[in-house]
């Protein structure tokens, strides 16, 4: 069956190489051509992509063709992407989800590259963006 997907499909010698080995941002969507729930996804996936395609590598893993990476990160439903930094699992989304909040789960993870994961909200623990920090009404910006 045709997708109408616009991600650059891994083979199995790829995945290690292209995904565990790219030191930045990557968001990998494990699909089934089976699944209508994928078949949603894939129109929110693609504008995604354009949106955050310079800052994101984007791939796809065609888990009826190449089920080893599903099976080697416990992807056991379709629809489902994972979020890569640095080669490790930072982040699961099981299911269809609109646009804005795939967007912002992404960005999370853009924003915090230069931490170990994402700046946590105020309270959760030590500061990671010190400039946010300060402009936010910090004792150091009176």
């Amino acid at each position: 069956m045709m997708n109408d997907i616009s991600l650059c499909e891994l083979t199995p010698d790829e995945f290690d190489p292209l995904v565990l080995g790219d030191d930045g941002l990557v968001v990998v969507y494990f699909r089934s051509s089976a699944s209508p729930p994928c078949q949603s996804l894939d129109t929110v996936l693609n504008s995604t992509r354009r949106k955050l395609g310079s800052e994101v590598n984007f791939w796809l893993v065609n888990v009826d063709q190449n089920p080893s990476p599903a099976t080697r990160f416990s992807v056991d439903t379709t629809p489902t992407l994972l979020i890569f930094n640095n080669g490790r699992v930072e982040e699961r989304i099981v299911g269809v989800s609109p646009e804005t909040d795939l967007i912002q789960k992404i960005k999370k993870w853009i924003i915090g590259k230069c931490s170990d994961g994402p700046i946590k909200p105020e309270g959760t623990g030590p500061v990671t963006n010190i400039t946010s920090w300060i402009s936010s009404g910090s004792p150091l910006s009176q």
